[in-house]
């Protein structure tokens, strides 16, 4: 097809699974919210020890800021309960609120190993 791809596959796969991006962010000791998986079964009292309310829940992939917010326990169970009647068997990231993040975060732009370009993105 003629097409150069600067980045490496595995660079590629890794950015498309926002907990594998976790994961990276967190080797290298960056700071990231208190994040878990969620699958099947949710056990909300585990979830609610290991990251509290208000929550942050997203898909496992996807990009542009697409996902819920939950301010309590019961806005959580109430969406995992709409989220069971669909049977979708959709995987989640649950992610520690950050208040005074204000909705902003950072997106950095690396090609073969170097910073290109990066931006301050508010939702």
């Amino acid at each position: 097809m003629g097409v150069t791809f600067l980045n490496s596959s595995d660079g590629i796969e890794t950015v498309k699974d926002k907990l594998y991006i976790q994961q990276a962010l967190a080797q290298y000791y960056l700071p990231i919210p208190k994040t878990m998986l969620a699958e099947n079964s949710i056990n909300v009292d585990y979830i609610e020890e290991g990251i509290g309310f208000p929550i942050v829940v997203k898909t496992l992939n996807g990009t542009h800021g697409c996902g819920f917010f939950a301010e309590t326990r019961r806005n959580f169970e109430q969406l995992v309960e709409k989220i069971d009647l669909v049977d979708i068997g959709l995987n989640m990231i649950l992610q520690e609120f950050v208040k005074t993040s204000f909705g902003r975060n950072i997106r950095v732009i690396v090609i073969g190993g170097r910073v290109v370009v990066s931006m301050k993105d508010k939702q």
